[in-house]
């Protein structure tokens, strides 16, 4: 399981960097070309949103999954025991929520706007709408094994807690 995880990270820190730098290389050749040249590609302009959209979205993916997203922890190391589950689960149960929204409004969205065309090339909408779907189906496993390590994590504490109980 471990490595098949490594591997999907792998792959989308590779798509990642490869269109960060394609991203940016659109947008120097088009500056170039536009203070050189008085001219620039319109649809590098619209090629370069798009992936910065798709650079975001699949960032964010990444950073859940190393866990080094922004979260406020103050509350959850004060606590222990069953008070710690219940926050840590009521938190994940949210972001399941959230996740259930993308996905499924993500997926509405981008079925609306599939037969739509941008406005300077004709791509199809969708390649941008989808990003929600992608984001949500993305994080949605990562959240479920989040609630399971959080379960684990009480087990022991609960063990741990026995363990002391019967020394002293």
């Amino acid at each position: 399981m471990e490595k098949y995880k490594n591997a999907l990270y792998v792959i989308f820190k590779v798509f990642v960097s490869v269109v960060l730098i394609s991203m940016v290389l659109m947008i120097f050749v088009n500056a170039v070309l536009r203070y050189v040249f008085n001219s620039g590609i319109s649809a590098t302009e619209e090629l370069s949103r798009y992936a910065f959209v798709w650079v975001s979205a699949l960032g964010a993916v990444l950073a859940y999954y190393q866990n080094k997203h922004v979260g406020v922890d103050i509350l959850v190391n004060s606590l222990h025991g069953i008070p710690r589950l219940i926050v840590q689960t009521a938190a994940e149960l949210i972001v399941l929520y959230a996740l259930y929204v993308m996905v499924f409004g993500g997926w509405n969205y981008f079925v609306s706007t599939l037969n739509l065309d941008s406005a300077a090339i004709p791509i199809p909408m969708g390649i941008i709408t989808v990003t929600p779907f992608v984001m949500g189906a993305a994080m949605l496993p990562k959240t479920i094994l989040l609630i399971r390590d959080h379960i684990k994590e009480y087990l022991e504490y609960k063990k741990k807690r026995q363990k002391e109980d019967v020394k002293t």
